[in-house]
């Protein structure tokens, strides 16, 4: 539906997106984050399983 109307995409910062529907509202569309971090024990290390 967005790309046969009258609807404005713009990139934003960090991967954002910005999109204005015909009407004027914006929605934010947000990446999913790429850092995830491990478990560690009490001295640092990572804990098995990933």
């Amino acid at each position: 539906m967005k790309h046969a109307t009258n609807w404005h995409v713009e990139q934003l910062p960090g991967g954002i997106l910005k999109f204005t529907s015909p009407g004027g509202k914006t929605y934010d569309s947000h990446p999913p984050s790429r850092v995830a971090f491990a478990p560690t024990d009490n001295d640092g290390y990572a804990v098995a399983p990933f």
